[in-house]
């Protein structure tokens, strides 16, 4: 079984996967690589970054990635509805969620992801 160890301070999660790599993965990337690759949790993201570690793994096109990130349609509707769907969003996704060592950083991981968002609309960090 994967073993995470957080340090909050440091905004790392360390890693011992299944086949005994140890790795370190800071908060931010987990945060802009579900942004960039449109993954449904930061647990799929820390996931599919493990996964990627692999040297076998299918390489990721990052530059079309970032594009269709700062391409994305962001209108003020999206943003009413999506900000008036949170509660209850949240609250579907509490009922479903599993438990996992990420939940105590959900809001920093978010933080993060926000402003990388930002960051990439304004056509920074490529």
């Amino acid at each position: 079984m994967t073993a995470i160890t957080r340090d909050d301070t440091q905004q790392m999660c360390f890693v011992t996967t299944d086949d005994g790599r140890d790795l370190a993965i800071p908060y931010q990337a987990i945060a802009s690589w579900r942004a960039l690759l449109g993954l449904e949790s930061y647990d799929t993201a820390l996931e599919t970054i493990i996964e990627h570690t692999h040297p076998d793994a299918e390489p990721v096109d990052w530059a079309a990635k970032y594009d269709q990130l700062r391409d994305a349609n962001d209108t003020d509707d999206t943003t009413a509805e999506q900000q008036t769907a949170a509660p209850a969003m949240a609250l579907r996704a509490a009922a479903t969620h599993a438990p996992s060592q990420l939940d105590p950083i959900r809001a920093t991981l978010a933080a993060l992801e926000t402003a990388f968002i930002t960051q990439v609309k304004q056509g920074g960090t490529q």
